[in-house]
């Protein structure tokens, strides 16, 4: 089964027909999810697709596949000057403009994967990011264990999903966002252990719902037939249809900002542990992680503190791209539960249409962003927690603890200034990476350690400057130099970076210009 017939057949368990080609809902589907772009390979001139990134304007990319041919190149050039390597300008003028980042990673047991990049274990994807141990998946972004899935991010164990947002264990949904092990629900929000419910908002073990009602199962499969055939239909006119975030945000343009919060002072567990980390990685200890905020948050989606929308509480909103339209409807978790006692009046729910659903749910339509999943402990600034502890302003902490100023730690702790960093330790400005441990801006690796300024790399260790390598050790642009003069060198960089540390709180140099000359100082 190709993706277009997964996608049919998607359509006939959700609608009970096919609405057409899935190419045909191409822009529908993509509007909330992570950007897909390409660039023409630097070695072949083929398409490299990327996910979004903060690449300087002059990067130069290959395809993943094309990693042997690119890494054999780049160590021969460094190999030249391999011993009048003495600090990190030399490092620097021996790269040169020789930096390459790749696209279109595809790695595991994966196979019809096209138009997508970091996909693991992925089969049957089409234009899409970050998916990993799935499959029939389109226009999407950040997917684990999921199966026909389209138009969706960040979902975990799902499946049978069009136009999902952070959705877990749930089935068989349409438009639904912060769901819960729920499933059969269409244009739902923030709902937990429901079945079979449409237009309904803060629901806790619901089942035939339609705006916050309760309805027999005659009343609701009646009323939910017309509906269903009205979105269809709606679909099959336009390939377009308003969306559950449509809804949630009153469909209107935002009308003021209601980021007014400022971070909270680190808790003194977290400014230890930031010292101890930044020790093990440089020698030295940098203090006060508040005057490293700004720079541990460059390239790294940062959480949103607002306002409730019924109160002055705040209220803290992971930083995915569907949340944006909807900063003006969210509420703290307690008010959301009595949020959810309110109900549409018999009249509206059996006047309700696709047409007219953002006016009609008006008054039930807020939700949280708060999502706390079973027990967490000693977490500030916080949004989307799962089992989780003392972390700090930082969003989607899964499993792992001693996070500041992150987005998606999983697994993972010691963690400072990183983007979707996996089962990882004493990390700071990392990024797309799995199993690192005393790594220092590294992106799109996997098991590698004591790595400094490394990008696409594997089973690589203390290492320097290397780009698209595998199975080296005391390596600097890819060439293997010896532990002795390897460690004599890094002390010199080390030293040269914590001194720029700890005078301008910042470092512009960064894995993500380390290839454009002219933006590394």
């Amino acid at each position: 089964m190709d993706i277009n017939q997964a996608w049919k057949s998607t359509c006939r368990v959700i609608f009970g027909e096919e609405i057409g080609e899935i190419q045909e809902f191409s822009a529908y589907l993509k509007k909330y999810t992570d950007p897909i772009s390409s660039r023409p390979s630097a070695l072949s001139g083929k398409e490299a697709f990327l996910s979004e990134g903060d690449f300087c304007p002059g990067a130069a990319f290959i395809r993943y596949d094309e990693n042997e041919e690119y890494s054999k190149k780049l160590a021969s050039k460094f190999r030249l000057g391999i011993n009048q390597l003495k600090d990190l300008d030399s490092i620097l003028e021996a790269l040169g403009e020789n930096a390459c980042y790749a696209g279109s990673i595809v790695l595991g047991n994966s196979a019809e994967v096209s138009e997508s990049n970091r996909c693991t274990n992925a089969n049957a994807v089409k234009a899409s990011s970050d998916i990993y141990d799935s499959k029939y998946v389109a226009f999407s972004s950040m997917v684990r264990y999921g199966e026909h899935v389209f138009g969706c991010t960040s979902m975990g164990e799902c499946k049978f999903m069009v136009r999902g947002f952070r959705c877990h264990r749930s089935s068989r949904m349409f438009e639904s966002v912060h769901t819960e092990h729920s499933s059969g629900c269409f244009f739902c929000g923030n709902i937990d252990g429901c079945q079979d419910m449409m237009f309904s908002f803060n629901q806790r073990s619901g089942r035939h719902m339609i705006g916050n009602c309760q309805l027999s199962r005659e009343e609701y499969s009646k009323l939910k037939v017309k509906l269903v055939e009205d979105i269809r239909t709606t679909l099959e006119a336009k390939r377009n249809v308003t969306s559950v975030i449509e809804i949630v945000g009153g469909n209107v343009k935002k009308k003021k900002d209601v980021r007014t919060f400022e971070p909270s002072p680190a808790p003194n567990d977290i400014e230890k542990r930031f010292k101890d980390c930044s020790r093990l990685l440089f020698g030295r200890e940098l203090s006060g992680i508040g005057n490293y905020r700004a720079w541990l948050y460059r390239h790294v989606p940062e959480l949103i503190k607002v306002k409730s929308a019924i109160s002055e509480r705040q209220v803290c909103v992971a930083p995915l791209l569907f949340h944006e339209p909807i900063l003006e409807s969210c509420v703290t978790m307690g008010e959301a539960d009595e949020v959810g006692k309110l109900k549409l009046a018999d009249e509206e729910v059996h006047a309700l249409s696709v047409a007219n659903a953002a006016k009609i749910l008006e008054k039930i339509r807020l939700i949280t962003p708060e999502i706390v999943i079973r027990q967490n402990a000693r977490m500030v600034d916080c949004g989307v927690i799962a089992e989780a502890a003392d972390c700090y302003f930082s969003s989607l902490c899964a499993y792992s603890k001693y996070a500041a100023c992150s987005f998606w730690p999983r697994e993972s702790e010691h963690v400072f200034g990183t983007d979707t960093v996996l089962s990882s330790k004493f990390c700071i400005k990392c990024y797309n990476s799995e199993n690192l441990t005393r790594c220092f801006e590294v992106s799109d690796s996997n098991s590698c350690t004591d790595c400094y300024f490394c990008h696409n790399c594997e089973n690589v260790h203390d290492s320097m400057f290397c780009f698209n390598a595998k199975n080296l050790r005391h390596a600097v642009g890819n060439v293997e130099m010896g532990k002795e003069a390897y460690l004599k060198l890094k002390r010199a960089v080390m030293g040269e970076i914590f001194a720029k540390l700890e005078k301008d709180r910042d470092l512009k140099m960064g894995i993500f210009n380390i290839g454009c000359r002219n933006e590394k100082k």
